[in-house]
Parts: structure tokens; C-alpha cells; sequence
């Protein structure tokens, strides 16, 4: 994205151009030795199509 120049019909304010300087400095750092434990930041469940389509209530939340 940084690389990217605007579309021609499109211009930049100051603060887009701030937050387009700043892509990919974030600070987050990965852990690479932690890869393979987590899947995901909330706990994964394995449901079925009708539960899907049903609106999970029948889903039972556990950890």
C-alpha cells in the first residue's frame, strides 16, 4: 500500500498522508516460536452447516 500512488480523481489530506507514511510500523512483534499454538485470538470451534445457517444458538461455549 505504501507504494501505491493515489488514482488520478483522489489526493491525499495531510492525515492520510501521515497514516500512509506509518504503514507497517506498528510496533507488533510475532513470536515466531509460539506459531502452531494459537490458531486465532478467540477459541475455534468445529460446526456444521446447519448450525450456521441456525445462528449457532445451539452452540455450547466452553474453554
Amino acid at each position: 500500500m505504501r507504494h501505491l500512488q493515489p488514482l488520478p480523481t483522489q489526493s491525499f489530506t495531510d492525515e492520510e498522508k501521515k497514516r500512509l507514511e506509518n504503514l507497517g510500523s506498528n510496533g507488533d512483534v510475532l513470536d515466531k516460536s509460539q506459531w502452531g499454538d494459537w490458531t486465532s485470538s478467540v477459541v475455534n470451534h468445529q460446526v456444521t452447516a446447519e448450525q450456521v445457517l441456525e445462528g449457532l444458538g445451539s452452540l455450547e461455549y466452553t474453554r
